[in-house]
């Protein structure tokens, strides 16, 4: 195996290329040069190609004939192409890229450029060639390799090409080149299933040490040193080129072609509905928010997509002042990422907005001033996530509650919290599949709050693997492409040191002891170095009676949101129901370890909601339409005189007017939630507001 290695700063100078290519677009109704037309007569074989004479040529391959653009930013890997081909033997290249960077395309451009040379490019078609074992697979490749030697011979009986011969006096093949894209495929299996090398490989050592074929192969970096380079024999006959990462200049210029070709073709006018800076705004989002795929691919992708955007608004909306301009791409990435690109993050108002969605932690909310300014100034180091943070405390007081709110603050949507359960990944084997998912969400979410729950639980061997990330800001995918991990806020929870919340909470401590006795038995689970790579350990306290009433009171208005948008029905509540949920039949408030706000929310969702839902499912049915509902308490709660006797167990109940729409009468309805019966009393009066009583 040998490396070509390009001095960038050395361009070659293109008059010394055969021919040059500066990234003009393949335009086929331009009228060539008597030259050029001269040389013409080499670009189609005036042998017949008939599957009787090379089945497996006609069968398992295409030629490649044409091109949609000039490749740009390619001039170099095209003349080293050129130069393995020029060798005396050993005249086989193996193209490195990234999925999308161009590896197809730049074969495409060396077939066309050189056609005048009278070069045929064929393509193998290897998926066809493998699909029914490695025996077949090898006596196809063999086959087509057989086919294209045959071809060369009747090309050189018919005067096209002159003959050529190798050091064994074998004719070499040096007018046809077998293009083999996805390489990999010719050992993949056998190297999954423990061995080294392949009967299609084996097959095609010999011709390729002795120079008879020139192959051009490609693949990614992952998988040729997976698959490839295990076997030496096959690695070391092969040339590696590696294509070079693309200026953003240079994939705008793609971008102005692709546009540019397609007006040759379709006379559509396309270039003139562009917005100029559009170009460049593909190019700075796909970068930013596609990082698992590759250039120049992903902003060729977006483009195409805005064109068929833009077609379908010029022609079936018959929108005649339809553009491609900001507000197009900027909607396309809204649905595909789920992602304002002009959404600002103003860390001020965050602030002061999350005590109203998390009560009772204005201190740790506090401590994330620090964090979220150094996390969008835009000074900060790109080489690690934008901010690791610990949410600490017992469970219940919202810490996933404030990763949500600072998903929406931070980049405008709580969709942007990417969210792991690390309970599931407690074993060895699952090290791999964490890693693995969390590549893929980061590749297509890379602007996100990431929550790490009750990360205590995982394996330890994905403390490392995320001490790695915390670091470098970078996360090996299972095809080994590196995905960016450096735009996201990176928040772990952990319930460790729950005895110590629970002694704070009964013992009055400080907060300052508080902390260090956390920071002691979070030394107990995570090792120093790993705690030592978060930029704040946040401390939850644990809730007040206080607390829980606001947390109690904010879920009572979103149900009731909820349903006068769903059902145009107004709920109000009595008085004493929010002291009802908070105390009656539960120890949520004096109990750490029974839940917290989480607890609570679910007794609102069990003791409220179920109880409206049945309200609205039993007046359906009793074909009543409800409205204006009253929740209060019925029977007498714990502290209340009387409180013991079996008639008198405290339940919610609901009271409200309702419409029977059979006969248009009005009823006062009082449904009770303990034995689920309806009392209806038929009224002519207008419904008036309980005393009392407060709407949410």
């Amino acid at each position: 195996m040998i490396y070509l290695d390009f001095n960038l700063n050395v361009m070659p100078d293109p008059t010394a290329l055969e021919r040059s290519f500066q990234g003009e677009p393949f335009l086929e109704d331009v009228e060539p040069t008597e030259e050029v037309k001269e040389a013409f007569e080499f670009y189609n074989t005036s042998v017949d190609v008939t599957p009787k004479e090379f089945p497996y040529l006609t069968k398992y391959t295409h030629r490649l004939r044409q091109m949609k653009m000039m490749p740009v930013g390619r001039d170099l890997e095209l003349r080293a192409i050129a130069s393995v081909f020029k060798k005396q033997d050993m005249k086989n290249v193996a193209l490195l890229a990234n999925a999308g960077a161009g590896k197809t395309a730049l074969a495409e451009a060396y077939a066309y450029l050189h056609r005048v040379d009278g070069v045929l490019v064929y393509e193998m078609r290897l998926s066809d060639m493998a699909s029914d074992g490695s025996e077949k697979f090898a006596e196809r490749i063999n086959g087509v390799v057989e086919d294209v030697l045959k071809l060369v011979e009747k090309r050189i009986e018919v005067g096209e090409v002159k003959p050529k011969f190798n050091e064994f006096a074998q004719v070499e093949a040096m007018d046809v080149v077998l293009f083999i894209d996805e390489m990999h495929m010719l050992t993949q299996r056998e190297v999954d299933a423990g061995s080294i090398g392949s009967n299609a490989s084996n097959a095609l050592k010999p011709l390729m040490t002795a120079g008879s074929i020139k192959l051009l192969a490609a693949t990614t970096e992952f998988e040729y040193y997976k698959y490839i380079a295990p076997d030496n024999a096959f690695d070391t006959r092969f040339e590696i080129i590696r294509l070079r990462e693309l200026t953003d200049e240079q994939v705008v210029d793609i971008l102005r072609n692709f546009v540019k070709s397609i007006d040759e073709k379709t006379y559509e006018g396309l270039e003139d509905r562009v917005d100029d800076n559009v170009y460049a705004e593909i190019v700075d989002y796909t970068n930013r928010y596609y990082p698992a795929d590759s250039q120049p691919r992903k902003s060729l992708r977006l483009l195409d997509r805005a064109i068929g955007d833009f077609r379908i608004s010029r022609d079936y909306d018959h929108n005649e002042n339809a553009r491609i301009d900001h507000e197009l791409i900027r909607a396309i990435i809204k649905q595909s990422r789920n992602l304002d690109v002009d959404f600002r993050a103003n860390v001020s108002q965050l602030l002061k907005h999350l005590p109203t969605r998390v009560a009772g932690q204005d201190g740790a909310i506090a401590s994330l001033k620090r964090v979220l300014y150094n996390a969008t100034a835009g000074i900060r180091q790109f080489n690690r996530p934008a901010g690791v943070l610990m949410f600490a405390g017992p469970t219940g007081v919202g810490k996933t509650e404030l990763s949500l709110a600072l998903a929406e603050g931070l980049f405008g949507s709580e969709s942007a919290m990417v969210r792991f359960d690390m309970s599931e990944f407690s074993n060895a084997e699952d090290v791999k599949k964490f890693q693995f998912a969390l590549a893929r969400k980061l590749g297509q979410t890379p602007y996100c709050v990431l929550l790490l729950d009750e990360l205590e639980k995982a394996n330890d061997e994905i403390h490392a693997l995320l001490l790695g990330v915390l670091d470098a800001g970078r996360l090996s995918d299972e095809h080994g492409r590196q995905i960016p991990c450096n735009n996201c806020l990176v928040i772990c929870t952990t319930n460790a040191g729950q005895n110590v919340f629970r002694n704070s909470k009964n013992y009055q401590v400080t907060v300052d002891e508080t902390r260090q006795k956390l920071l002691d038995a979070l030394g107990d689970v995570f090792r120093a170095e790993f705690l030592g790579r978060f930029d704040e350990i946040v401390l939850f306290s644990s809730l007040e009676q206080e607390d829980f009433s606001k947390i109690t009171m904010v879920h009572l208005r979103l149900l009731a949101d909820r349903v006068a948008k769903l059902k145009g029905i107004r709920l109000s509540l009595a008085n004493n129901v929010v002291d009802y949920l908070l105390m009656e039949g539960t120890n949520i408030i004096s109990d750490t370890a029974s839940g917290g706000g989480r607890a609570m929310v679910r007794r609102v969702e069990r003791e409220v909601f179920s109880l409206v839902s049945e309200v609205v499912g039993r007046s359906n049915e009793e074909g009543l339409e409800p409205y204006d509902i009253l929740i209060s308490v019925a029977g007498l709660m714990q502290h209340e005189e009387g409180h013991g006797r079996v008639d008198s167990v405290a339940h919610l109940q609901c009271e409200f007017r309702a419409l029977e729409l059979a006969t248009g009468r009005y009823y006062d309805v009082v449904f009770d939630g303990k034995d689920s019966t309806f009392k209806k009393t038929v009224v002519e009066l207008d419904f008036l507001d309980e005393e009392g009583s407060e709407s949410v």
